[in-house]
């Protein structure tokens, strides 16, 4: 998250390893881009962001496209190179972690698995494919990874053991 004071003459530029450009011109919005995740996004919460990337365009050529966001706007470019463009972001929720809150609405497994190990500094091994096809809801303040995981396991078929501080997760035997 960042909020930077505006300064037309010296404009902040923020670059991320996978290749997108953020210039700013004062104002307040969050990037998220991590390496293992397939998509990087930027949410504008004020002022007025342009962002630059490099996509597959016609043809599978890489052309650089720019985008300059308005506030509440939140834009997701996918490793494929097609960027989504969502109107009217409920901005309070993409910054539910600097609450300390950890947020899940309808969220796939997969995306639950990386934020709970980002949260809580733990390896999560997937045992199962199947768990994958699972969606969970939850909001979290002060919980611990057991007791998330026990919320997970008394709303879904999904079980999980921990061994050697690893959790793995599997659907339970019925």
């Amino acid at each position: 998250f960042f909020e930077v004071a505006k300064n037309p003459d010296r404009p902040m530029v923020v670059t991320t390893s996978k290749g997108m450009t953020v210039k700013v011109l004062g104002t307040k919005f969050h990037i998220k881009s991590y390496n293992n995740d397939d998509s990087e996004q930027a949410t504008l919460f004020t002022g007025k962001i342009q962002l630059a990337k490099e996509v597959k365009g016609q043809g599978g050529r890489l052309e650089q496209r720019t985008i300059e966001m308005i506030p509440n706007e939140t834009v997701i470019f996918r490793r494929n190179g097609v960027e989504l463009i969502s109107h009217n972001t409920d901005t309070t929720k993409k910054v539910a972690w600097k609450r300390g809150e950890l947020l899940f609405e309808e969220t796939p497994v997969s995306e639950v698995v990386k934020m709970l190990e980002r949260w809580h500094g733990m390896v999560i091994v997937v045992s199962d494919n199947a768990v994958l096809r699972h969606k969970f809801t939850g909001s979290f303040n002060s919980e611990s990874l057991v007791q998330i995981l026990e919320l997970l396991k008394y709303t879904s078929p999904i079980d999980y053991s921990i061994i050697n501080n690893i959790v793995y997760l599997k659907m339970r035997k019925i």
